[in-house]
């Protein structure tokens, strides 16, 4: 059976003697094939591929922005020579091929499962752990993570002992460097789904949350 996106570390494209590496539609293939390989990987950071016709190479990395609006930046080389491009290549992924395994918390391991719609102060993803939906937020550095996990904590201790009614506040089910894990996982509000009652409770829970 054909592989798909899922089982693929990297990407590569031959093409014939005549190939120059300078064709935009060539890198264009190569760069369709990273970028299956990130939506289909949550946990890769960044792919690797190359073009070659056993003469010379392109080298083309394909890398999740760490802010937003989280775009994949795209790296891609001068032409190279086919072994300075393939040793080049194969150091790189020796190196580092992107990938990160699932977090673990407190000895349990999430599993992350598919891309969120990103947020603005990270990427998100919808993860099982423990048996139960969450949140997989994922930081470009520890401190961003420790910052909103304490955030999320001041506003469900600065709604507590309040009568009115406010929306469903997230909780935070662990943290563990850049990763965080949010509870529920919520549902995106439509022109048709967003009705009077859920606007009064965001904005009694907005007004209570800063007095």
């Amino acid at each position: 059976a054909t592989p798909s996106a899922e089982s693929f570390i990297a990407a590569g494209d031959c093409k014939g003697d005549k190939w120059t590496g300078k064709s935009t539609s060539e890198k264009g293939q190569i760069m369709l094939y990273l970028r299956k390989i990130l939506d289909a990987q949550p946990n890769r950071q960044h792919a690797y591929g190359f073009v070659t016709n056993n003469k010379i190479v392109v080298l083309v990395k394909a890398s999740r922005a760490s802010c937003s609006p989280f775009e994949v930046i795209w790296e891609i080389s001068d032409v190279l020579t086919y072994v300075s491009g393939m040793t080049l290549f194969v150091d790189l992924m020796t190196a580092d091929n992107g990938y990160r395994p699932n977090p673990t918390f407190n000895g349990d391991t999430v599993s992350v499962q598919r891309p969120l719609r990103p947020g603005g102060s990270c990427r998100a993803y919808l993860g099982r752990f423990k048996g139960e939906d969450v949140v997989v937020k994922v930081y470009s550095s520890n401190e961003l993570a420790q910052a909103n996990h304490a955030r999320i904590a001041e506003i469900n201790s600065a709604m507590e002992n309040k009568n009115q009614d406010g929306a469903t506040l997230p909780i935070t089910r662990g943290l563990s460097e850049q990763w965080l894990l949010v509870q529920p996982i919520g549902q995106p509000f439509t022109p048709t789904s967003f009705s009077h009652a859920h606007l009064k409770c965001v904005l009694n829970t907005l007004k209570q949350t800063h007095t």
